[in-house]
């Protein structure tokens, strides 16, 4: 696949609207591409009418194994303007704009033209390369946990993930600890609040004491810096002169590696049987609604290394280490098998942003790069 056939490839997939959804016809036109080449491929359905694809380049000899990762969904297009239209993959002045572009068909697409220019110098000699198209990331990587639950996703050696990071290596994320809350209460008039039970008031008791008893700052990594913790949204109650029976409120944590994902669930469940003991008409429920564990690999891995050597060779400047602001589906690998040497590498850096848009040099640069980390990986492994 030449650099031509790779952006036509990209601008197909940028015009197929695939916010929360739709990744089947994403899927539709990779899927026949990757067959061609010779590799094979196996779809997945998620929720029903969602599709989730695996391909492998098999060298058909025993060795390593390389996976690659990158999601087909996209967020919504959001309320601000744009200048160029979110689905019709606009080039102007040699940027590629559209919804997805950066986050994260331009890297997904790079990925599929370096893993078929691979096939096309017969490589690898040993081992095989595994791409993983997962549906459903935006919202937590529902659709890599999927994945996991079925013990459908493979096991891998190494990952590389081609989430946008402007060209940099990162090789770390923070963990996503989503909590969603709900308090019930009961219902009286607003002129005789005693004779009800205030849910938005048991609402606020039981943020407060999550706020004295979870100290973020105390759980600190030296290169993503401290946890955080931020309560995010909070709703309850219908008019004004009804008290309340029900509140809900949603919680937003990110975790640094070392904290203990089971062991932090297990504390949050204490607050509530602590309230629940010190006052009988406190009744709350809580669902941990993405769980997405930290991710650091070290930085003398053999895989960062790589990618750090060969960026000298390929881009305008060499990358530097850098750490990913938001979760991915790596956590997801990880969860699945600990400790996978990852990178996370890709185009772009306007994700989520009106006019969303890569360059086509950048896009171009990637694809190249992407085919020497692999190339070089497997050469060390031989």
């Amino acid at each position: 696949m030449n650099n031509e056939q790779a952006l036509q490839l990209l601008q197909d997939v940028l015009k197929v609207n695939s916010t929360n959804g739709n990744e089947t016809a994403v899927a539709d036109l990779i899927e026949p591409i990757l067959q061609e080449a010779g590799l094979e491929t196996k779809r997945y359905s998620y929720k029903g009418d969602r599709t989730q694809l695996i391909a492998t380049l098999d060298s058909g000899v025993e060795g390593p194994t390389l996976g690659l990762t990158g999601h087909m969904d996209v967020v919504p297009i959001g309320d601000n303007p744009w200048e160029h239209e979110p689905f019709a993959a606009e080039i102007e002045d040699g940027v590629i704009y559209g919804r997805g572009a950066c986050d994260m068909k331009g890297g997904l697409i790079a990925l599929v033209a370096a893993a078929l220019r691979l096939k096309a110098e017969k490589l690898p000699k040993k081992g095989k390369i595994i791409l993983v198209f997962t549906a459903d990331e935006e919202m937590g990587g529902k659709g890599a946990k999927d994945l996991v639950d079925q013990d459908l996703l493979p096991y891998v050696d190494a990952l590389i993930c081609a989430e946008p990071t402007n060209l940099q290596v990162a090789r770390a994320h923070k963990g996503v600890f989503w909590l969603s809350l709900e308090t019930q209460g009961r219902t009286a008039h607003g002129s005789t609040p005693k004779k009800g039970v205030n849910a938005v008031e048991k609402m606020i008791k039981w943020l407060d004491r999550i706020a004295q008893t979870y100290h973020a700052d105390d759980h600190e990594d030296d290169l993503l810096g401290q946890s955080t913790m931020s309560f995010n949204q909070i709703s309850g109650g219908s008019v004004v002169n009804v008290v309340p029976d029900r509140a809900q409120a949603q919680v937003d944590i990110r975790t640094v590696p070392g904290q203990d994902h089971p062991e932090l669930y297990a504390s949050f469940e204490q607050i509530i049987k602590d309230l629940e003991a010190e006052d009988p008409d406190f009744k709350g429920q809580m669902d941990l609604f993405t769980n997405l564990y930290p991710l650091r690999s070290d930085d003398q891995d053999p895989l960062v290394q790589i990618a750090l050597e060969k960026s000298k060779d390929i881009l305008d400047q060499a990358a530097g280490l850098a750490a990913f602001s938001g979760g991915t589906d790596c956590a997801e690998f990880i969860r699945h098998q600990a400790d996978i040497p990852t990178i996370i590498i890709g185009p772009g850096q306007s994700l989520h942003e009106p006019d969303e848009h890569i360059t086509v040099s950048e896009f171009y640069q990637s694809i190249a790069w992407y085919q020497a980390i692999i190339r070089q990986w497997f050469e060390q492994k031989d």
